[in-house]
């Protein structure tokens, strides 16, 4: 049985028999020969134990294997070396059973392919194939899935099924990367010496002292760390507003939208743009900080930048559209008699609507009813005033319209119907239904009832009652 040697390159523990060891530290030593008096030497080894740890993992499945002579010749071959060695290599440096210089490799062009990559997967490896192609972090790629979902489900119910789905397509679609060049192929980044010495060279590097380093490491990993956090934290806040609204007491976004009769899959998308490409920016930020940042990503948060500039103007021309058409108000009264015997008025809710819930607080109160589509309302606030110059009950119902002149939403004013019935001395209330059919249409309610001074006027639960906008509208 041929003797195996546990040895660490890379960081990583590999077991290779003692043939590929010898022919694997051979060339190490070599290379550091070549590259310590070199600037920038120690960064280059490291960088290229580091492609030769990516290598050997590939030539190793997940399941222990042993890393043969035929490995190591192959990875040798791959990285290639940046010059000859026949001057200035130690004598120890035969690697080749017929010949003691090493020789230059012919330059292999590696095709780029997408793979899956199921033995860095959680699922099938589509996440992490994703990922070696796009030369980009597989958090990255499964963050921006499980966004695209969440904001396919906002968009249209049945959408994020459809994205859900696609993974387990691109599954059967996607190839298996199961032999070495495949898995070479997934990133196609050339993983010769010559390559990791040039994109080395480019980078300047400052020498810091030990206790500075790790300081930096420090720091570097607790920026990053906040930095992700807010990112999450962000990406959570819009998450609730979409998927629960309930749990923090208000409506969801796209009923929101219905109500103003904005809904749109454009300003869905508008919305999450502005809302959630900051969190996925900070997020990917966090993730850089704490490994290292490149001009590469300077361009991501560029475009990004970009695109989130132009989702808000895109928001700024719709809303300045918007406020156009509340630029004027007008009012108009609206007086009903009661004809009652009865000493006592009592104003309902109509039972239709009784079983709504009531999302806010405030002078008037916005109510929900599960429907289809569901439905929104808000309470008039209802006014009693009680003096001796009334002889009967009265009611007065001002109306308030919103429109881009006075004339149309004087107009809109006086032809705006709140809907009641009266039997007797019984109201009925039965308020305004507004859904994605039936949006706002820029009219508001109050209710003012006069009352003789020897009568009563009994208001039920939850009618807003109370003396709220009379006091400060004035009346047409």
């Amino acid at each position: 049985m041929k003797e195996t040697i546990k040895a660490s390159i890379g960081g990583y523990a590999f077991t290779l028999d003692a043939d590929a060891y010898e022919i694997l530290k051979s060339y190490l030593d070599n290379l550091k020969f070549h590259f310590e008096n070199k600037e920038d030497g120690h960064e280059i080894i490291s960088d290229i134990e580091a492609r030769m740890c990516e290598l050997l993992q590939m030539k190793a499945s997940k399941d222990e294997s042993i890393i043969t002579i035929e490995d190591a010749r192959s990875i040798i071959e791959i990285m290639g070396n940046p010059v000859d060695f026949e001057e200035e290599a130690p004598d120890n440096t035969n690697i080749d059973d017929n010949s003691n210089k090493y020789q230059k490799p012919e330059n292999t062009i590696i095709s780029k392919k997408l793979y899956r990559d199921p033995e860095n997967g959680i699922l099938g490896g589509v996440c992490a194939g994703l990922a070696k192609y796009f030369h980009v972090d597989v958090v990255l790629i499964r963050i921006g899935y499980a966004a695209s979902i969440a904001l396919a489900g906002f968009i249209a119910d049945k959408l994020g099924g459809y994205i859900f789905l696609s993974y387990f397509l691109l599954w059967i679609a996607m190839p298996k990367a199961k032999t070495f060049a495949q898995k070479l192929a997934m990133s196609g980044a050339d993983p010769s010496i010559e390559a990791i010495e040039n994109r080395t060279a480019k980078i300047s590097r400052r020498r810091e002292s030990r206790i500075g380093s790790v300081l930096g490491s420090i720091i570097k990993a607790a920026s990053g760390t906040i930095v992700f956090m807010i990112g999450i934290a962000i990406a959570l806040a819009g998450g609730f507003t979409i998927f629960f609204p309930a749990a923090l007491d208000m409506p969801s976004i796209s009923e929101v939208l219905s109500i103003f009769g904005l809904y749109s899959a454009n300003m869905n998308i508008t919305l999450a743009i502005i809302w959630f490409l900051p969190a996925a920016c900070l997020l990917y930020l966090g993730i850089i900080i704490c490994t290292k940042i490149t001009p590469k990503d300077f361009v991501i948060f560029g475009i990004a930048l970009l695109i989130w500039i132009g989702a808000c103007s895109y928001l700024g021309v719709i809303s300045a559209k918007q406020a156009k058409n509340y630029k004027e108000h007008a009012n108009f009264v609206e007086k009903v008699d009661i004809n009652t015997s009865s000493d006592t008025l009592y104003v309902q809710l109509h039972k239709d609507v009784q079983n709504a819930y009531r999302w806010k607080n405030g002078n008037n109160e916005l109510y929900t009813l599960d429907g289809d589509p569901k439905s929104w309302f808000i309470f008039p606030g209802v006014q009693v005033n009680q003096d001796t110059i009334y002889k009967n009950f009265e009611i007065k119902i001002k109306k308030t319209a919103f429109d881009k002149n006075y004339q149309l939403a004087k107009t809109k004013a006086t032809e705006a119907q709140l809907n009641y019935n009266i039997q007797d001395s019984l109201v009925l209330i039965n308020p305004h239904l507004y859904n994605k059919n039936n949006p706002w249409n820029r009219e508001l309610f109050e209710i003012e009832i006069n009352c003789p001074i020897n009568k009563t006027v009994i208001i039920d639960e939850p009618i807003n009652y109370g003396k709220h906008y009379f006091d400060n509208w004035d009346m047409d």
